[in-house]
């Protein structure tokens, strides 16, 4: 099926500024050439979108494409939507008539912290490294594909509009077979092996808007060999690959998702745990102390997006040691700045004075590296700027302090990236 429903989950979280919905990855004209409307005018689109009866992703791409197209005589059209109980139609409808009247979007609206409480429960108590990521990366508005992909298609030589179009119609595969999806937040914890050598747990928890009917029906069409069963209301699909690979998704609603991954066999994925917890209505994180140590020096309510980790055993050995072995704890926390760039503020803790400071001079030593080599690498091929440049960019802004047994740092990671960029802050 191309990109899968976790992978559009992802794209969706990292795309560097706008797309909550899963049709804002799709152009209004790319869509209805699709459903065979050759010509997106006022007249076609009003037809649809005042039918009921219509499928309800043309119905939104209707209304979409009314607010693209400008024309107030669409208003009488669209404000009689704006109060639908139909999923998406008066968010659509709202967006519409705001892209008429040329009015600014507004702050986004904040997520309720205690879903965002509830969400860092259900992390499993042996997760090393955890983060949130709400308002910053989902912006209100389509997604400008051409801008998000030009430099990687300049680079690659291949057409934006083709590359565009190759996007586009992956993402209008998983739209045919679920129907829109829309992602507020998306927790996430890992565990790491003892050795260090890979995860032992991955969880997502995401939130937002989907169908979890056909999420299953999909997995059943598919053949997935995926084992279905209930806990009370919640919906479970799981399925362990022949090599040890165990995937979990649990739906306890429309609105929330739980994604368990492990690659480990034989590995206890905590079902009947992470139903309990979602079944109490569970706002008490149960991660070790580290982390909460962590947890508390953040802002979470007004920090858009953050991660922390307990420096995990198997990395203060081996190649991550040299990096990371003077540290029990790091923690990264971001906000846009007026231009767009995802600005990174980082704070390091350890017990060795002169190891941190040891380690942060390998590390402003691997700066400067990178910096050398993808230099060498513009030079050698200069269509390669388009995107290795703002990751020099990037490497340029790192300010590296250090203080006792502590180390700080900032960087920014420049909004030209798009979702390359974002992915780093998550080292993804």
């Amino acid at each position: 099926m191309g990109m899968g429903f976790i992978e559009i989950l992802l794209l969706i979280v990292m795309n560097g500024g706008g797309g909550t919905d899963l049709l804002d990855y799709v152009p209004t004209d790319t869509y209805f050439q699709q459903n065979s409307v050759l010509a997106v005018t006022a007249e076609a689109m009003t037809r649809i979108a005042q039918n009921e009866d219509a499928k309800p992703t043309d119905r939104l791409m209707a209304i979409r494409a009314l607010g693209e197209l400008g024309d107030e005589a669409s208003l009488e059209v669209l404000e009689p939507l704006t109060d639908s109980n139909e999923p998406f139609v008066g968010r659509y409808a709202r967006r519409s008539i705001r892209w008429i009247r040329g009015e600014d979007a507004g702050p986004i609206t904040p997520i309720d912290s205690e879903l965002l409480d509830a969400d860092l429960a259900l992390l499993p108590s042996e997760c090393h490294v955890i983060g949130q990521s709400r308002g910053l990366t989902l912006g209100p508005d389509p997604v400008d594909l051409k801008a998000v992909f030009g430099n990687l298609a300049a680079a690659s030589g291949e057409s934006v509009d083709d590359m565009v179009n190759e996007i586009a119609y992956q993402v209008l595969e998983l739209v045919e077979v679920l129907g829109n999806i829309r992602l507020d937040t998306l927790t996430f914890g890992m565990s790491v092996r003892d050795d260090g050598n890979g995860p032992g747990i991955v969880m997502l928890v995401a939130r937002g808007q989907y169908d979890r009917s056909r999420l299953l029906q999909m997995f059943e069409e598919e053949e997935s060999g995926m084992t279905f069963f209930s806990i009370d209301d919640i919906e479970v699909a799981s399925a362990q690959e022949e090599w040890g690979e165990q995937f979990v998704f649990m739906m306890p609603s429309d609105e929330r998702m739980v994604f368990m991954f492990s690659e480990r066999e034989g590995m206890q994925m905590p079902i009947d745990e992470t139903s309990m917890l979602i079944q109490d209505g569970e706002t008490a994180p149960a991660l070790g102390g580290v982390l909460l140590d962590e947890l508390e020096q953040i802002d979470r309510v007004n920090t858009p997006i953050w991660m922390a980790m307990e420096v995990p055993p198997g990395f203060k050995q081996g190649e991550a040691a040299e990096v990371l072995g003077a540290f029990d704890a790091v923690r990264m926390v971001g906000h846009r700045n007026a231009e767009g760039g995802l600005v990174v503020d980082a704070a390091a803790r350890g017990s060795n004075a002169g190891a941190v400071a040891q380690t942060v001079d390998v590390i402003r030593g691997y700066i400067n590296e990178g910096i050398e080599e993808l230099g060498e690498e513009m030079e050698y091929d200069p269509a390669m700027a388009e995107v290795f440049g703002p990751i020099v960019e990037m490497l340029q802004s790192i300010e590296l302090n250090v203080e006792g047994t502590e180390a700080t740092g900032t960087m920014t990671l420049p909004n030209a990236g798009g979702g390359i960029m974002q992915m780093l802050f998550f080292g993804i």
